[in-house]
């Protein structure tokens, strides 16, 4: 899609877009070694396979691999990106439009990019040859054009959409496109059954308080993401909610400002959402997405990775969703959402709002429109190639203070899901939720922070005294709506454990593999459910093994050190119900400089993820945490830190500025690039010597091709896990699976060490060095997921989803506090909570009531103080299931423009979606 001014634009003849394959040669992988006869590659990617170097000279690509790139300008020109050794350091320079600039991130012709001596591959002094093919799709006469659709017209600008197909062939290809004849651009298709090589990001923007200047802005870890790009190319890119943040409307608006600080309670409340405030905002969120998503580097990735985005909060206004209901439900918020919706779907989606799933298919509606945003809310459902498919779940547009999704709405989710996730071929469902779900409780934070005690400090707050203490919107304490966005709110909580057993049936239904996708935290984490290391289930055999991914953020400010401890030390075994357990990864023993972290769960330094299939070696060896180890081969093959008789450079991704102490009096022109300036000194080196990557499967990744150990003979199958009651402690639990008698291991069990990593997903969190950097270089932390082999029963969900309601009054307070039994929440009401590292009571017995059961379930569960326990109400060994229920869609009511459901029937069944029509590609351009 593109954007044009009518004022500088003729309309006779739409804009067209011709669309030819363009072949280009992949930039190889650098070598292990330099020097001599070189090294093979590190990888293979795309179509490299390792380079060479000679004199221990770097070839410029490897050192600035993006540098020289074309691109299209916002006015239409082909502009080249200037090499990063000629940029300032310390300045945000993407707002810098001009390509004759001195100073700006792009050019009007290709510079030779400033190395230590002659390069290898271009003659010194110029720039690297294209690598583009003479021979294209376009030359031989091969291309098509598609003619631009007006999809929307206002404020003297007009979106044009353009529908594409693309045939994927036994390769993976390069396809190239031009509008009006105008400068050629780039994508990447996977091969035909190829899964695609996925990017993931989050938070891109900065928040109010930070200063884009000490981070250089939003670019760095774009430029990281496109030159990694030229190795190994993304096929698709995926945004995990604040794409953009529109916070500033609250400062760079006239009424919207006004409002905002108006100190009388009521008459914010009670202003109606004037014709002059809802054209100011449109003015505002029209421009700002017009600037942010087409400059700079960002913009730049638009036109050459297609997109899927799902949004959050600061897409909207932060923390929209989760303020009280009064708050949310005023003229003036609802207002802002609907403002904030059209233009999301304008330019995340390249859709109009009247768009159904008949249009596009990979649209997955809402049931009911959200409460305070009057529109369906829009989930993606899409496949990603070779037996990956991925869920995004839109958490925003219905989202409550107590509910996220309505319970009909998770109907059509999962309905959608058990129909085009197929068993045997769909192996990897990634599932999108913009706010993790495994992460450390912060219960405690937020007892503190809505306790009567804090009334008096909010109260002064809210006269100004205390500054940004207290929020603008609803005079609450700043920070308690981003604690009411998490999963692990007490309001959430009931909801949150119903989903994770939701996809757990859903993983031993279809033997499909569940990953979660975060972001929202601005920090690096990977936090994990699994199976209960009691009953010794391998990982590629356990359903209940969801990892959550977080990666958050690409552009905003990470948390302090301090901050991220204060998280950690909140960090424990937390027991879902009897057989799922959740914690945190230690995937972060290290950190980017080398050194040894004490806290290992949580890294607050920006980043982004990259995930792609897992090929046997080209993923590096896992390594031992032991200090006294000796090298692995890949280890062995990775060039030492030189020392200072010798500077030379090593040639792995990470490179680095050489920095002489500072840049005063020093011409950019000057600065030599150079990985590391050898050792001994004080601010020594960031890339210190450490392991290349950190694994969490080390076990598995090790075993890369092997066969288990022969099972035991097959004992008589027993689906419930049980406590042996033999004497003297020869006894203990079953393992899960079956097999073996009391005391003796299954076959789970015994090859538990094993896991089978064919299939399996490569993820990779790639964590900025240096914020201070242009560069954005980046260290990678892998972790290796495993396919799902599972064959064993159904694991149904015992626990029913109870929509806003259900539980209302003094009782249901009470029992859901567990007060009725002497139980209380696992954090404790008081704030008190456990010893950090201590395992908490399960949640489904501090939080969850048994439930009235839904399609599927026995009948006659009612609700109890009882522990409600996984293996009630299952297939296998307990009886038959009654036949299902009745289920009636509940009546709704309205108060204060929130749903309140009267029935308390669970929901009613989804009706069949209609037939899907053709399918329009999501990827689009900027400029």
């Amino acid at each position: 899609m593109v954007v044009t001014l009518d004022g500088k634009s003729s309309y006779q003849t739409p804009p067209t877009l011709r669309l030819f394959a363009q072949p280009m040669d992949l930039l190889p992988p650098p070598p292990a070694k330099i020097g001599g006869a070189g090294g093979g590659g590190s990888g293979g990617g795309g179509g490299g396979g390792g380079g060479d170097s000679k004199n221990g000279e770097l070839r410029p690509e490897w050192v600035d691999p993006l540098a020289g790139q074309p691109t299209v300008g916002r006015d239409g020109r082909t502009v080249f990106v200037r090499p990063v050794d000629m940029l300032e350091p310390g300045m945000d320079l993407s707002g810098e439009e001009d390509p004759e600039a001195v100073d700006g991130l792009f050019e009007t012709t290709r510079s030779a990019p400033v190395t230590g001596g002659s390069s290898t591959g271009s003659a010194a002094g110029r720039p690297a040859p294209s690598r583009v093919r003479r021979r294209d799709g376009e030359r031989l006469g091969k291309y098509r054009e598609v003619r631009g659709a007006r999809l929307h017209a206002e404020r003297g600008v007009t979106f044009w959409r353009f529908g594409l197909e693309v045939e994927l062939t036994a390769a993976q290809a390069r396809i190239a496109y031009r509008i009006n004849r105008g400068p050629a651009v780039g994508f990447w298709v996977p091969a035909r059954g190829q899964s695609m090589h996925v990017m993931f990001h989050s938070c891109n923007g900065f928040s109010l308080s930070v200063d884009p200047d000490q981070f250089c802005g939003p670019d760095p870890l774009w430029r990281d993401v496109l030159g990694t790009h030229q190795t190994r190319p993304f096929h698709v890119m995926v945004g995990g909610g604040d794409q953009i943040y529109m916070d500033a409307a609250t400062k760079y608006t006239k009424d919207f400002r006004r409002w905002c600080e108006n100190k009388s309670w009521k008459d914010k409340m009670d202003e109606p959402f004037s014709a002059e405030m809802q054209d100011e905002l449109e003015e505002f969120y029209l421009e700002r997405y017009a600037m942010w998503f087409s400059q700079g580097l960002f913009g730049m990735a638009n036109g050459q990775i297609p997109m899927v985005n799902i949004w959050d909060d600061h897409d909207i206004l932060d923390g929209f969703g989760s303020y009280p209901d009064n708050v949310m439900s005023c003229p003036v918020f609802t207002g802002v959402g609907a403002v904030a919706f059209k233009y999301y779907m304008l330019f995340q989606h390249q859709s109009l709002p009247t768009e159904g799933e008949r249009d596009e298919p990979s649209w997955l509606l809402g049931a009911h429109r959200g409460p305070y945003i009057d529109e369906l809310s829009r989930s993606v459902f899409m496949s990603f190639g070779g037996g990956v498919k991925f869920l995004g779940l839109d958490c925003r547009t219905e989202r409550m203070h107590d509910e996220v999704l309505s319970q009909e709405t998770y109907d059509r989710v999962f309905d959608r899901c058990r129909r085009e996730v197929v068993k045997g071929e769909t192996r990897h469902l990634i599932v999108l939720l913009g706010v993790p779900i495994a992460y450390p409780r912060l219960n405690f934070l937020e007892n503190v922070l809505t306790s009567r005690i804090m009334d008096p400090i909010k109260a002064l707050g809210r006269s100004g005294a205390l500054g940004g203490f207290v929020n603008k919107f609803d005079g609450g304490v700043e920070i308690l709506d981003d604690l009411n966005d998490h999963w692990t709110a007490r309001h959430h909580k009931h909801e949150r454990n119903w989903l994770i057993q939701e996809l757990q049936e859903l993983a031993a239904d279809k033997s499909v593999r569940v990953t979660i996708l975060s972001g929202d935290v601005h920090l690096a984490a990977v936090g994990q459910f699994y199976t209960n290391r009691a009953l010794g289930v391998a990982k590629d055999r356990d359903h209940r093994y969801m990892p959550n991914i977080i990666s958050s953020a690409i552009v905003n400010s990470p948390p302090p050190d301090m901050m991220a401890d204060l998280i950690n030390k909140r960090n424990k075994v937390h027991h879902l119900d009897d057989e799922t357990d959740e914690d945190m990864i230690a995937l972060f023993d290290q950190d980017v400089d080398g050194k040894k972290r004490n806290n290992t769960h949580l890294l607050p330094r920006r980043n982004w993820c990259a995930i792609r299939e897992y090929i046997p070696g080209a993923t590096p060896p896992p390594y031992s945490r032991s200090r006294s180890r000796s090298p692995s081969p890949y280890e062995a093959a990775r060039p030492r830190r030189p020392s200072n008789s010798s500077r030379r450079p090593s040639i792995t991704r990470s490179l680095s500025f050489g920095r002489r102490g500072s840049f005063s009096g020093m011409r950019p022109g000057n600065i030599l690039r150079r990985l590391s300036r050898g050792g001994g000194g004080g601010g020594g080196d960031r890339r210190a010597e450490g392991p290349p990557v950190s694994y969490y499967n080390r076990d598995a990744a090790g075993h890369q091709q092997h066969q288990p150990p022969p099972p035991p003979p097959p004992g008589p199958f027993q689906r419930r896990p049980t406590i042996s009651g033999t004497p003297g402690g020869g006894g203990g639990r079953k393992y899960f699976g079956g097999g073996g008698g009391d005391g003796a291991p299954s076959a789970a069990a015994a090859r538990a060490p094993y896991v089978d990593l064919e299939h399996g997903l490569d993820v990779a969190l790639n964590v900025e060095q240096d914020a201070s950097d242009p560069t954005g270089i980046t260290k990678p932390y892998r972790l290796l997921v495993p396919a799902l082999r599972y064959d064993g029963p159904r694991d149904a969900n015992p626990v029913a989803r109870r929509s806003r309601g259900r539980w209302g009054g003094l009782l249901g307070r009470m029992r859901r506090r567990g007060l009725l039994d002497g139980k209380r929440d696992d954090e404790g009401e008081d704030g008190g909570g456990e010893a950090a590292g201590s395992e908490s009571p399960s949640e489904s017995e501090a939080e969850t009531p048994a439930a009235a059961p839904r399609a599927g379930w026995r009948r006659g569960a009612e609700p109890s103080g009882a522990k409600p326990s996984r293996r009630d109400g299952r297939a296998g060994g307990y009886g038959e299931e009654a036949p299902p229920p009745p289920r009636a869609p509940p009546r709704r009511s309205e108060r204060y423009g929130a749903r309140a459901y009267e029935d308390e029937s669970v929901g009613s069944a989804t009706p069949p979606l209609p037939p899907l029509e053709k399918k329009r590609p999501g990827w689009m351009i900027w400029k």
